[in-house]
């Protein structure tokens, strides 16, 4: 080929690739390096009015016996051990002292088996001062000794740890005398004191009182014990005598100067009563009058009857018997009356509010159930306390503080009731975290989240968090024994606050960490992406998911 010709060839080679480098950079711009991350300016301002505060959710329940796991179980992670570095001389631990031996010095009638159960130093086991010290502690607690004192010497292979204890005199019996109605087991059970326990006459004396109290509980309100042995130091034992006296009983319960109240309603009231049948029921109790007296003087003030007064008189009936037999004893039977001085009732004058902000004095006195001109109520003012925190807590303030005040006039009869209110912050929700009480939960969060309507980023309402939590109770996932306080529930907390706080952003609402979760069953650690520290006063609500991530 000429030389003109393989010229040619080549310029329209480098031509050609001219025109493909260039038609691919017209349809791909240039890749510009990543922007270094600025977080957005918050919109919060120092001073405004009505910033909301954020708070977060707990769901707080135990799973129910029968919940089976809807996926399989794996067992704990553990943290991966710590390599130790290569070629890194003096880094091994000091060798720590064992105890070799334990020894117990001065004990004569409790055993050393019985000592060495209440201490946790073994021969074995690390040396550890602390531990003694905890053990010092335990034996001190079972008031077996007076004096105890430890010490260590060494020995081959590590220390010798020495117990020396004085011993206090102990009880070598517990006696009753006279006592005919309640047996010894009875009576054992209740002063507790036993056989081989520490002799301690303030011990005895405190057996003493519990005695006589179970006495006046079981209804013998005229017995007595005293101690015959056992109060003085060195007595080796203790031996009570008992005048129990005669069971009595409430035979009747009446009332004297009732108006508002029949003797009926007012015998709800009280727990100093005949029972249906006298002889098995009814049981006498001084302490139990004095009871009613109050709580008789409380329900009529709860009625408006704030001078009311009321005095026990209390009449004991001769024996009772027919035909030559005795059917009660003489102070057997007991007849209790209530005399009652019941006074003015107070009615209500006005009504006012004080610290209300969010709500005028129409808004919040137009569902009253006690207005002016009632005779006082106390339900209907609790009644009233509870509707005016739930109106302030259906707009976010659920930490609202209400208090209801009734001032005596000097005019007879009549009060003002005033509600104090501390309104509090307005909360919105932050973080949603379930809670279940057990070391490896089962339940997946998204099952429980997916049962609340109030979604991070909300202003909280009192009647979402209570329909909310009846949603769990009835989902049956949790245990439901309201009885016993065992129930799920939903608990607000605020964010932990940083230590360290600059001016500038001290006051504004903070989005709660999440929690440093290292171990798992049954449910996969989905990471957690780091929530920002400061958030705008009004954040817009997130895309709810039903994810573990942080609850959102």
């Amino acid at each position: 080929m000429p030389s003109w010709q393989r010229a040619a060839c080549l310029v329209i080679g480098v031509l050609s690739v001219w025109l493909i480098c260039g038609t691919a950079g017209a349809q791909y711009p240039p890749v510009q390096p990543p922007a270094p991350y600025a977080p957005s300016a918050p919109t919060y301002t120092p001073n405004a009015p009505d910033v909301p505060r954020v708070a977060n959710l707990n769901v707080v329940g135990s799973p129910t016996a029968n919940t089976s796991p809807t996926y399989s179980q794996y067992p704990p992670l553990e943290p991966p051990a710590q390599p130790t570095p290569a070629g890194a001389p003096g880094l091994r631990a000091p060798a720590e002292e064992q105890v070799v031996d334990v020894q117990i010095i001065g004990n004569q009638s409790v055993g050393k088996a019985t000592i060495l159960s209440h201490i946790r130093t073994r021969a074995g086991r690390r040396y550890d001062r602390a531990t003694i010290e905890k053990d010092v502690q335990r034996l001190d607690d079972t008031n077996l000794f007076a004096d105890i004192k430890t010490s260590s010497q060494p020995a081959p292979g590590g220390r010798i740890v020495i117990f020396q204890v004085v011993e206090r005199p102990t009880l070598r019996y517990v006696k009753f005398v006279g006592n005919q109605k309640l047996k010894k087991k009875t009576l054992l059970k209740e002063c507790g004191l036993t056989v081989g326990g520490a002799a301690n006459p303030f011990a005895v004396q405190e057996a003493q009182r519990k005695l006589e109290r179970l006495y006046h509980d079981r209804g013998y309100t005229e017995a007595r014990v005293s101690i015959y042995e056992g109060a003085k130091p060195g007595d080796p034992g203790a031996v009570f005598v008992i005048r129990e006296g005669p069971k009595q009983r409430v035979a009747w319960a009446d009332f004297i100067g009732n108006t508002i109240a029949s003797d009926g309603k007012l015998r709800t009231v009280i727990e100093s009563k005949q029972g249906f049948i006298p002889v098995v029921t009814g049981s006498y109790d001084r302490r139990k009058v004095e009871e009613d007296k109050t709580r008789l003087i409380n329900y009529y003030r709860s009625l408006g009857f704030f001078n009311a007064q009321v005095e026990p008189q209390v009449r004991f009936v001769g024996e009772v018997g027919l035909g030559g037999m005795t059917f009660f004893e003489d102070h057997a039977l007991v007849r209790v009356t209530f005399v009652i001085n019941e006074g003015p009732r107070y009615k209500v004058r006005d009504v006012y509010f004080g610290g209300n902000k969010k709500f005028n004095t129409d808004q919040l006195g137009g569902d009253l159930k006690l207005i002016r001109g009632d005779y006082f109520n106390q339900r209907e003012m609790e009644t009233d306390v509870r509707e005016i925190k739930d109106k302030y807590g259906r707009i976010g303030y659920v930490k609202a503080d209400i208090r209801a005040e009734p001032r005596l006039l000097e005019e007879p009869g009549m009060l003002d009731l005033v509600y104090n209110i501390d309104e509090g912050h307005r909360y919105i929700a932050g973080r949603v975290e379930p809670v279940i009480a057990e070391e490896y939960p089962h339940t997946k969060l998204s099952t429980v989240l997916n049962r609340l309507s109030i979604r991070p980023g909300d202003i909280i309402n009192i009647d979402e968090l209570r329909a909310s939590e009846i949603r769990l109770e009835a989902s049956e996932l949790f245990e439901n024994n309201r009885y016993a306080g065992i129930y799920p529930r939903i608990v607000l907390t605020e964010p932990e606050t940083d230590s360290q706080q600059t001016p500038e952003r001290e006051g504004r609402p903070q989005i709660a960490q999440p929690p440093r979760l290292t171990r798992f069953r049954g449910q996969s650690p989905d990471p957690r992406p780091q929530a920002p520290r400061w958030a705008p006063t009004r954040p817009a609500p997130p895309t709810w998911s039903g994810s573990r991530n942080g609850g959102y």
